[in-house]
């Protein structure tokens, strides 16, 4: 209800997240009992709902662990046109969603469809942020990646690039995985994929 008149937020969530499991669930709550309208972006393999796989010219992209750019930019103009063009938009990076949210705003710069941004408990430098999750913590957040973006979609996956699954399934950490899924998304390298993912790589 309300029509333009409407504060939308976006929330960007975490990283092995979905829009039913989102970091900050009080904020978000808060946010919509002061009369604002909450919409969770999912990103692409953090929910069944949206197709795991789409074309890049002649490349297939079936995931990005921190989310493309260009399926950002998708979905802000999809909730722009939705919830009218002269509402205000504004976006809420939670953990890793972070990075997706300040990726966006670093490539969009003037031509944002945001009217602002927060960001909470996020990383610039993923690399660094990854590095950061080690021991009997990191043991079990790369057993949940694993799960959470191989598990769903193994047969898909196996058979579009097996050594790149080989890979991810035996990789010792976080980054050690994070390395081993730039040709699922679509790169012909892990410094492509960090110059178009990571905003401190990439600009």
């Amino acid at each position: 209800t309300g029509g333009d008149t409407v504060p939308t937020v976006v929330v960007f969530h975490g990283l092995t997240c979905d829009g039913e499991d989102t970091p900050g669930v009080s904020t978000v709550k808060k946010l919509a009992a002061n009369g604002m309208r909450v919409i969770s972006y999912e990103r692409r393999a953090h929910s069944k709902d949206i197709p795991l796989q789409r074309l890049a010219g002649d490349k297939p992209v079936y995931f990005n662990v921190y989310g493309h750019y260009e399926d950002t930019v998708e979905v802000l103009q999809h909730i722009k046109r939705t919830v009218g063009r002269s509402a205000s938009v504004f976006g809420l990076g939670m953990s890793s969603g972070c990075t997706t949210l300040l990726n966006y705003l670093c490539r969009s710069k003037k031509d944002t469809l945001l009217d602002g941004a927060v960001m909470l408990s996020g990383a610039i430098n993923i690399i660094d942020a990854q590095d950061d999750v080690h021991g009997f913590y990191g043991y079990i957040f790369l057993n949940k990646c694993q799960s959470f973006f191989l598990g769903s979609h193994t047969q898909v996956l196996r058979e579009a690039n097996p050594e790149a699954y080989r890979k991810c399934m035996e990789a010792k950490d976080v980054t050690g995985f994070l390395e081993c899924t730039y040709p699922f998304s679509g790169f012909d390298s892990f410094e492509e994929y960090l110059a178009a993912t990571s905003p401190v790589h990439g600009y």
